[in-house]
C-alpha cells in the first residue's frame, strides 16, 4: 500500500506544484499568497492518496503478485485497476498540462511584452526552461508507467490463460481446451 500511496501521491504533489504555478505565472499570485494556501495543497495531495488507501483497505482489494512478491492494487481485478489506478493518473496528467500549457503560454505572453529589457526576458526564458526541464522528467516516466499499467490491463488475461495452457498437465490442473471441452459437453 505504501507504494500505491507513494505514487498517489507523487503525482497529486506534481499536480499541485503545476497549479502553484500556474497561479505564480497566469494569474499573477504573488508568494505570500500562494503560501497562505500551503495547508490546503497539504490537505489535498497527502489527503487524497489517503483516502484512496483507505478506501481499497476496506474494500480488501490489495492483491499480491505471484512473480514479483509486491502487492499493489488491481493486479486481478480489472475494475479496481481502471478506477483506483488508471483514472486517477490520467487525470492527473491532464491537469496537470492543461495548467503547465497555461502556465507557459500566459509566461511566453509576459515575455512578448518585456521585449525591451534584455535582463528580465533572459531570466523569464530561463525560468520558463527549468520548469519544462522538470515537468518533462516527471512526466516521461509518469507516461512509460501509465503505457505499462494499460498494455498489462490489456494483455494480463491472455498471458495468464497462456501460463496455464503451457504449465496445466505439470500442475495437474484442468487445461484451459479441457475446461472448454467440458462445458460444452455439459450442456449438451
Amino acid at each position: 500500500m505504501l507504494l500505491y500511496f507513494c505514487t498517489m501521491a507523487g503525482t497529486i504533489w506534481w499536480v499541485m506544484l503545476t497549479i502553484t504555478w500556474y497561479l505564480a505565472a497566469g494569474q499573477k499570485w504573488s508568494c505570500e499568497a500562494i503560501e497562505q494556501k500551503s495547508m490546503w495543497f497539504h490537505a489535498v495531495a497527502w489527503g487524497i492518496p489517503g483516502i484512496l488507501t483507505i478506501v481499497l483497505l476496506a474494500m480488501n482489494k490489495v492483491e499480491g503478485d505471484n512473480i514479483s512478491g509486491v502487492c499493489f492494487v488491481g493486479l486481478y481485478d480489472q475494475n479496481v485497476s481502471v478506477y483506483f489506478v488508471l483514472l486517477p493518473l490520467c487525470l492527473s496528467i491532464f491537469i496537470g498540462l492543461s495548467l503547465l500549457l497555461a502556465g507557459i503560454i500566459s509566461l511566453n505572453n509576459v515575455r512578448q511584452v518585456i521585449q525591451h529589457d534584455e535582463r528580465n526576458q533572459e531570466k523569464l526564458k530561463k525560468f520558463m526552461i527549468r520548469i519544462g526541464v522538470f515537468s518533462g522528467t516527471y512526466l516521461v516516466p509518469l507516461g512509460i508507467l501509465l503505457c505499462c499499467y494499460v498494455y498489462e490491463l490489456l494483455s494480463r488475461s491472455s498471458w495468464e490463460m497462456t501460463w496455464v495452457a503451457d504449465h496445466c498437465k505439470e500442475y495437474h490442473i484442468p487445461c484451459p481446451h479441457q475446461v472448454i471441452l467440458f462445458f460444452y459437453y455439459q450442456s449438451l
